[in-house]
């Protein structure tokens, strides 16, 4: 018996160090129905520590300032001809400016692996061209303990990516949210890059990429880019394509509907049909009555033309 209670012991203080570690797994991910992003880039994150690592970080970029970029990241379920992928598979496409051409990635999210499958295009009409890789690219691995890496092989590129830090991330204008860092090394010809980039539940897709570029002779730093992505409200709309729609949509953010300049909110309905009233806080500002997950809106733009909006509220 004096034997055993120590190999007891042991294994239950292993267990304990274990169950302590912060661990990422496949349920911490939502995998995105339809939801628009914008996308965002910074100059200078001022003091913010992004290689701080394991748990308890908090990342506040609050007061950065950034400037909003002419590009939509769509998000979309795909329903995925290989029986493999049928409910997990997603496309991430990305509309610049007033272009009706735009690009779009294939990833499949299942119970042990984040995969990235594939890369295609979509012309003026609509029509999908897609070039599947022959061997996937494993982003994320599930589970995932703090700390652990693992090296990718890939043609895209050759890397070693590690689950680097676990806190809370403040983006400018949004609300706190559980994020995961993770830290990836990777070479190409004479320079070297490490590149930063955090998760939250709401995509399985990085919400801030920050890419450190530097000289491999003297490991001095040549540039840095700072990209995010900011939760746009619309989801879906009869006119979703046309260009000037889509640059016009009504935003909804911590608790406020904002209206883009220019343009007049007449009316808010549910989508039972019933009348929201609505009350205008700041210019351009509105505060909805009673508002519901799913919203009606209608306004009048500049050229007195009335469109109508469903907007998913993303909180």
């Amino acid at each position: 018996m004096k034997v055993i209670i120590p190999l007891i012991l042991t294994i239950f203080s292993l267990f304990i160090s274990i169950s302590a570690q912060s661990v990422l797994d496949r349920d911490f991910f939502t995998l995105p129905s339809t939801l628009q992003f914008q996308k965002h880039m910074a100059f200078d994150i001022g003091d913010v520590h992004i290689e701080s690592t394991g748990n308890g970080n908090v990342w506040d970029f609050s007061q950065v300032t950034t400037e909003q970029l002419d590009v939509i990241y769509t998000f979309e379920k795909y329903l995925d001809p290989d029986s493999r992928f049928r409910n997990t598979t997603f496309t991430v496409t990305s509309r610049e400016g007033g272009s009706t051409v735009s690009g779009f990635e294939l990833f499949s999210l299942t119970d042990g692996v984040l995969l990235f499958r594939g890369i295609g295009t979509i012309d003026e009409n609509g029509k999908k061209e897609l070039d599947q890789f022959d061997k996937p690219l494993r982003i994320l691995i599930f589970p995932w303990i703090m700390g652990e890496s693992f090296y990718s092989e890939h043609p895209i590129r050759n890397g070693t990516r590690t689950l680097s830090a676990k806190g809370t991330l403040i983006l400018p204008g949004e609300e706190s949210k559980v994020s995961y860092k993770f830290t990836e090394s990777y070479q190409e010809g004479n320079e070297y890059y490490i590149e930063h980039t955090w998760y939250t539940d709401v995509l399985p897709y990085p919400i801030l990429i920050i890419k450190d570029k530097f000289n491999q002779a003297d490991s001095s730093l040549l540039l840095r880019s700072v990209d995010m992505l900011k939760a746009r409200s619309s989801v879906s709309s009869k006119d979703k394509d046309n260009v000037d729609f889509i640059n016009n949509m009504p935003i909804f953010n911590n608790g406020l509907l904002h209206i883009p300049s220019g343009c007049r909110l007449k009316s808010v309905f549910g989508l039972n049909g019933q009348q929201l009233a609505f009350s205008e806080v700041s210019n351009g500002d509105f505060i909805i009555s009673q508002a519901s997950q799913t919203l009606f809106i209608v306004y009048i733009d500049t050229k007195q033309q009335l469109h109508s909006h469903i907007i998913q509220l993303v909180q």
